[in-house]
């Protein structure tokens, strides 16, 4: 199932927020990969099946700073295994801003 960004059933709304928290827990970025008043953003897709390995993630839209690419590529070469999804196998896109 490919969901585009902002359209998610009740159920898979809230595994979607789940797998999120889960990978925020072991990500990290550097506090300085603001411009001035800009925040870089990246774009990321994750492929999770039906028993929960990911077997896709990468990069969509890159940010273009350096300190927050290096956090997403730590972040994505981690990612293994999520909680398996409600509806089997699952391809979504998760937006990773800067405070």
């Amino acid at each position: 199932m490919l969901l585009p960004d902002g359209f998610l059933n009740e159920l898979t709304n809230s595994y979607h927020s789940g797998v999120i928290s889960d990978m925020l827990r072991s990500y990290s970025i550097a506090n300085d990969c603001g411009v001035g008043d800009e925040l870089p953003e990246t774009v990321i897709e994750i492929t999770i099946q039906a028993n929960g390995k990911v077997s896709a993630a990468r990069v969509v839209r890159s940010s273009g700073n350096r300190s927050m690419e290096a956090s997403v590529q730590a972040l994505l070469s981690h990612l293994d295994l999520l909680p398996r999804p409600p509806e089997g196998s699952i391809t979504f896109r998760v937006t990773l801003k800067t405070r």
